[in-house]
């Protein structure tokens, strides 16, 4: 749609939306973005933090799955959820509003 590029519609949406998220108490935002809204993000106050890929595929044909087998977790596994969890309610600056 390069025909609304550059008309602020993007920049609206994100300000919209930052605005109620800050309304509703958030702590942090989180977003992924192409390298087409990246400019965007930036000039908002977002940050890199790392690079995502996403792949698409289509599932084999399943003739007899079976049961799904429970998977077994140690408490190895249950401490890197919990490091997850704490990091992921760290306050972020809100320099962006």
């Amino acid at each position: 749609m390069k025909r609304c590029a550059g008309k602020g519609i993007g920049k609206a949406l994100m300000t919209h939306a930052i605005e109620y998220l800050d309304r509703r108490g958030a702590r942090s935002i989180r977003l992924d973005a192409t390298a087409l809204g990246r400019p965007l993000y930036e000039k908002l106050g977002f940050a890199w933090e790392f690079t995502l890929a996403r792949f698409v595929g289509t599932l084999p044909q399943v003739t007899d799955a079976g049961p799904l087998a429970p998977q077994e977790y140690s408490l190895t596994d249950l401490d890197g959820v919990c490091q997850l969890i704490v990091r992921s309610r760290a306050p972020i600056a809100k320099s962006c509003w």
